[in-house]
């Protein structure tokens, strides 16, 4: 351990000596406390204009007048949705303006259309035009203003939640890399050292060490005997000790590549509640697929004479995947390549970009993931679920067979969508594979109905803009 890296200094000169607010924790992940600030305002200020123009507006129907609540609540879904189908659920897109006001302005066409779908085809939301226009026009000035506001706020801090590490400098690096999330957060990385001994000492000697919020801890490190020492003194300081893997999914929604993953993973099938959750997670498969394979035959119809239409071939396209405990089987597809053509650029991989081998029609439907739509059979015959890791080809199975911890996505089945393909870019190469896999074993670990839930509608917005895929 270098001097520079463990004797960093605490405090920087002239800094407040008032202690910085540590990151909210929002479904038991880290939230910053500007995002639910803002997300709090948001939601109250739709929640009280709708109710106020349900009240100002003068009813068509008795339907609409015997129900405000349910009237409310169902305008506000409306504009959650827009602002979730456009991504302005988080700050990320905010930092360019340009991208804010335009899709603040995609959004609340949204929302006119939805309203107007309503009115016309349900007979709900029967509301004056008038002050629905002015509900969205107010509604898109008042999200503009408290998030340039907010935004402008934490510009001006000086600093941020102060976070403390234990550990070694390689450790450190690599969590120092999560550089635009940690910033997010409001939080700044703080070097300790990897002596927990000398830790404990200088929580003793150094009151700037009381200013810090979070002490995160590299999980080596937790084996040693001061560890208890460190801990008790935290306790006392009011400061929070986590361990680094503990802090990865809270902050980052992924696991740390450590050794810990073997003892924090549930890997094991035989107690009753996992047992319920595996036939409820197949019945719920079951029954989905089914519903879904009633709506995309129609579909899945066009694109079949689409696709034997524009180039010689078979419709479907199958290929031997690895799935759950490494059993291979034959998932299926829409071809959305030419028959019997060989790779001509590239490595192989992964599908290039402008990759010649695509159709004209698979050009069309691999940016949606039309081609998968397919993979539901596989759900039917049990050998895939719809959320789940990405299965593997053989070949690039036995690829990354040999990075750590890699067989461990394996405990669950393979899925149509998951939690590393609606958080990751397309991976293109090995390193882009260990942000895969991190994403994948947070899923193994957490997987459940509601997770589920939340990834298969997350699935939606990233088919609609195409995210994701070549």
């Amino acid at each position: 351990m270098s001097a520079s890296f463990s004797r960093l200094p605490l405090t920087a000169p002239g800094a407040q000596k008032k202690r910085a607010t540590a990151p909210w924790l929002l479904f038991g992940h880290y939230a910053s406390r500007s995002l639910i600030i803002i997300r709090g305002l948001e939601i109250c200020w739709l929640v009280v204009s709708s109710f106020l123009i349900f009240a100002l507006s003068r009813p068509i129907s008795g339907a609409a007048h015997s129900a405000p609540w349910a009237e409310t609540i169902a305008i506000t879904l409306i504009y959650l949705f827009a602002l979730f189908l456009m991504d302005l659920r988080d700050l990320d897109p905010v930092e360019d303006r340009y991208e804010l006001v335009l899709n603040l302005c995609a959004g609340m066409g949204i929302v006119c259309l939805g309203i107007a779908v309503a009115q016309l085809t349900f007979g709900i939301l029967v509301f004056s035009l008038p002050l629905i226009l002015a509900q969205v026009g107010l509604t898109a000035a008042i999200i503009l203003s408290v998030r340039t506001l907010v935004l402008a706020r934490l510009s001006r801090r000086s600093r941020g939640c102060r976070v403390g590490f234990v550990g070694s400098e390689s450790a450190f690096t690599a969590l120092d890399k999560e550089q635009l999330r940690l910033s997010n957060l409001g939080v700044v990385l703080q070097p300790l050292g990897d002596s927990v001994a000398e830790v404990v000492l200088r929580v003793d000697v150094e009151p700037q060490l009381r200013d810090l919020r979070l002490i995160v801890i590299e999980d080596t490190c937790l084996k040693r005997p001061e560890i208890c020492a460190l801990i008790e003194k935290c306790h006392r300081a009011d400061i929070e000790a986590i361990s680094l893997s503990a802090f990865y999914e809270r902050a980052f929604s992924k696991v740390a590549l450590c050794d810990s993953i073997l003892i924090n993973l549930r890997v094991t099938e035989r107690d009753a509640a996992r047992a319920i959750g595996s036939r409820l997670r197949r019945w719920r498969d079951i029954v989905l697929a089914l519903l879904a394979s009633v709506i995309a035959v129609p579909f899945g119809f066009i694109l079949a004479i689409a696709i034997k239409w524009d180039s010689p071939g078979p419709i479907f396209f199958t290929q031997e995947r690895i799935g759950q405990n490494g059993r291979p089987f034959r998932m299926i597809k829409f071809r959305s390549m030419h028959n019997n053509i060989r790779v001509v650029r590239g490595h192989g991989w992964t599908t290039e970009e402008d990759d010649p081998r695509i159709t004209r029609i698979g050009a069309l439907m691999r940016p949606f993931h039309l081609d998968e739509v397919p993979q539901l059979i596989n759900v039917l015959r049990g050998e895939m679920s719809l959320v789940g890791p990405r299965p593997f080809h053989p070949t690039h199975s036995a690829r990354l067979a040999t990075t750590p911890f890699f067989r461990l996505r394996l405990l669950i089945p393979p899925g149509i969508t998951g939690w590393a393909q609606i958080r990751c870019s397309y991976a293109a190469s090995l390193e882009d594979h260990q942000e895969v896999l991190a994403r994948d074993l947070f899923y193994v670990k957490h997987a459940g109905l509601l997770f589920d839930l939340f990834v298969l509608i997350e699935t939606m917005r990233v088919c609609l803009w195409k995210k994701g895929a070549r």
